[in-house]
């Protein structure tokens, strides 16, 4: 078979998480439950990174660490970890000595209660802090930074002296400045003291540091509803040592934008904590209120707290049904694992309070295809009427943009392509191609994270009616995503807003099940096919918090109203959060044509006209800040797909917006040609044709709105700077 590769100029780089295991075979010590190096859905080559990465994980568990400087020592080991890939497939490690150094800078920096840093520099071994303290009850970990004062490297030994303390030795060679991390336990009822042995080039130092141990007790935690049913929920336990808590066996995840650590439960749990103040957070998903207390444990005997989590919105009783359109169970994992399964993700759901998850089966860097197994074309046994667990897919091509197929019957294949040293390394099928069949069988198409600088192909596929709309909350930046949503709205295109939290769940710190959700219309009942079908149709609003209901002229998002000529219409919004908002705004073609008074920030009933312009969408949106309910994102927000307003029979589009895309299509074209790698001439004429299918259609549709005077939207925003928004 003939291969033509088009790949004279490298213009895809792509960063990738490598796949290659560390250089040593000891294995990972873990005493959170984690496989091996799987933390934070990063895999490191050096063994080093690895214990770095682990200690990292373990440090976040404490409340009461310096996070601002947690993150920043995350920020620079993430490089280590990281490949560049181009076309070919060649790889280059990237420079990793001055990332070193600056690990070992911040790592020193951190300040946290269980920190234990040893200064070496024979002859002085220099230990800081003077004490420690443990509860009696519990495992307890010491987190240990060594760091070489000496000018000339070192080979650093650590080791236990004596008594209750538990690690693998270790050996390691520091260079200057160096800093290295170890996690230990600490297991017994009350040694006075905690000793260790220090070696530096043969010399061997004792260190022993007093250790104070505090009373621990038991708490038994119930979740109940306003009816006295015990419920699932999501729980957030920080003990009186600011360490974040979970029932023995539990797994204990953290939030990956403030690193809270919680665990779901069935509706009772059984905790051994330290005594003192416990703060106790329990929240189940939008429509319950949250509850919080602190509370000063007793060593004296056993202690219950009981939680009832009233209800105080129901939007399934108005046809509205949440759901997630972007969970991956299992995925970015070293031993290729499937740690989380169906009964795991039924409880989160439920927990979290959500309609429909969307399992998305789907490669990662590699040839592995995570979630294959549950793949059925219908939903999962384990669902409920009122909890729907459906295994769709995700296409992840390297060249044209992920997308996120629901209500599959058939698994497509390939299910991936663009992947050198894969099965299957060429850009072939475009999505375009992939989709255009299980379309037809009910299928919908949506781009997950999509971007403004990373299009890829959707206004191909907006012009080709080869897609049903595109995550606008989610992984990507919700500023960039919008405002790409609102070029392609400008552009006349009808796209739904969907969300998905692109969850790895099988990760703890990463994204919390349905803290980005879609809300969809179904009307009086709920079923898998209605709520796929409520997407396509734009019935939908997305939101991190707010409940948003939006009707013009009585009709719900992703209607059409026709008027003869401008003027009014009949406004009708209602938003009710638990987080408080900050703003509500109508858009109309990408400005904001009102932002409704708020008298209260937890909900607002709006009845009222407002004046059309002329032709274009019109949609509602909210916006606040920062919350800890808000567990995926900086803000809160929320969105509605809009309206659409035909005036005088003639349909809108901004000609700023149609040259917008249309600039970037010679980028494409080049892309598919200098960029792509096909199997023969055949597959990329094809691709090639959807191209200049798509730029005949903006080419046609950019003539004909011309003729009405320019537009003004979300182009006029992007500036029409043509680095803004290359593929």
């Amino acid at each position: 078979m003939n291969r033509v590769s088009w790949g004279l100029v490298p213009v895809l780089a792509i960063l990738l998480a490598t796949s290659l295991p560390g250089q040593s075979g000891e294995p990972i010590f873990n005493p959170y439950g984690l496989t091996e190096d799987t933390l934070d859905g990063l895999q490191i080559r050096d063994p080093r990174h690895r214990h770095f990465i682990e200690f990292f994980s373990a440090l976040l568990l404490n409340q009461r660490v310096n996070r601002e400087a947690a993150f920043s020592v995350y920020g620079q080991v993430r490089p280590l970890t990281l490949l560049q890939r181009n076309v070919y497939g060649d790889r280059t490690v990237l420079p990793a000595p001055v990332v070193r150094s600056q690990i070992s800078v911040s790592l020193w920096n951190l300040s946290s209660p269980e920190l234990l840093k040893i200064e070496v520099a024979p002859p002085v071994i220099q230990v800081r802090p003077s004490r420690l303290e443990f509860t009696r009850g519990l495992e307890n970990r010491v987190l240990i930074l060594l760091r070489n004062l000496s000018r000339r490297s070192q080979n650093v030994s650590l080791e236990p002296a004596e008594g209750p303390l538990y690690f693998r030795p270790r050996q390691v060679r520091l260079a200057p400045q160096e800093v290295h991390a170890v996690i230990a336990r600490v297991w017994g009822e009350g040694s006075r003291n905690l000793d260790l042995q220090v070696g530096t080039n043969g010399r061997i130092r004792r260190v022993s540091l007093p250790l104070a141990w505090n009373p621990s007790c038991r708490l038994q935690i119930r979740v109940l509803d306003e009816n006295g049913r015990m419920v699932p929920a999501r729980v957030e336990v920080v003990g009186s040592d600011g360490l974040g808590r979970a029932p023995s066996g539990t797994y204990l995840r953290y939030t990956p934008i403030r690193a809270g650590a919680y665990f779901h439960t069935r509706g009772t749990s059984s905790l051994v904590l330290p005594a003192g103040k416990t703060r106790i957070r329990v929240v189940r998903g939008f429509e319950h209120r949250f509850q919080e207390r602190v509370v000063d444990l007793q060593p004296s005997g056993p202690s219950s707290l009981e939680f009832r989590l009233e209800r105080f919105h129901d939007a399934a009783s108005r046809g509205w049904y949440s759901g997630d359109i972007h969970i991956h169970p299992n995925l970015v994992h070293k031993t290729m694992d499937q740690v989380v399964n169906p009964a795991d993700v039924r409880l989160q759901v439920e927990a979290e309070d959500l309609n429909v998850a969307n399992l998305l089966v789907c490669n990662s860097q590699g040839a592995v295809l995570y979630d294959r197994q549950h793949f059925t074309g219908a939903p999962h046994p384990l669902s409920t009427p009122r909890h729907i667990l459906y295994w769709s897919q995700e296409i992840r091509p390297a060249l044209y943009g992920h997308i996120g197929v629901l209500n599959l019957k058939r698994f497509l294949e390939p299910p991936y392509n663009g992947f050198p040293a894969s099965f299957f390394p060429f850009d072939y099928p475009s999505n375009t191609t992939a989709v255009r069949e299980v379309r037809k069988e009910g299928a919908a198409v949506f781009y997950v994270h999509p971007s403004l600088g990373r299009q890829r192909w959707i206004p191909v596929d907006a012009a080709l009616g080869t897609v049903d709309g595109m995550e606008i909350l989610g992984l990507s930046s919700t500023e960039g995503s919008n405002a790409l949503y609102r070029l392609l709205l400008d552009c006349g295109w009808r796209l739904s807003a969907v969300a998905g939290t692109d969850t790895f769940n099988n990760v703890r710190r990463h994204k919390v099940l349905g803290g980005d959700r879609v809300y969809a219309y179904t009307g009086d009942s709920l079923s898998y096919e209605s709520w796929v079908r409520a997407l396509q149709q734009g019935k939908t609003f997305v939101s991190n918090g707010p409940l948003l209901y939006f009707r013009v002229q009585g009709r719900l998002p992703g209607s059409e109203i026709a008027l003869d000529e401008p003027g009014p219409v009949e406004l009708e919004l209602e938003a009710h959060s638990q987080v408080p908002m900050e703003k509500v705004e109508i858009l109309f073609n990408s400005e904001v044509l009102q932002e409704i008074p708020l008298e209260d920030e937890t909900s607002l009933i709006h009845r009222g006209t407002i004046r059309v312009p002329s032709s274009g969408w019109m949609a509602a949106r909210v916006r606040g800040g920062e919350h800890p309910l808000v567990v995926n994102n900086s803000d809160l927000f929320a969105h509605t797909t809009p309206v659409y307003v035909t005036v005088g029979g003639r349909p809108y589009a901004d000609p700023e917006a149609l040259q917008f895309f249309l600039e970037r299509f010679d980028e494409m074209r080049q892309t598919s040609l200098a960029g792509g790698t096909f199997e023969s001439l055949h597959q990329q004429r094809e691709v090639l044709g959807q191209l200049a299918e798509a730029e005949r259609i903006y080419r046609e549709r950019l003539e004909w709105s011309r003729k009405s005077g320019p537009g003004r939207g979300a182009a006029a925003e992007a500036g029409g700077d043509s680095n803004a928004a290359r593929p």
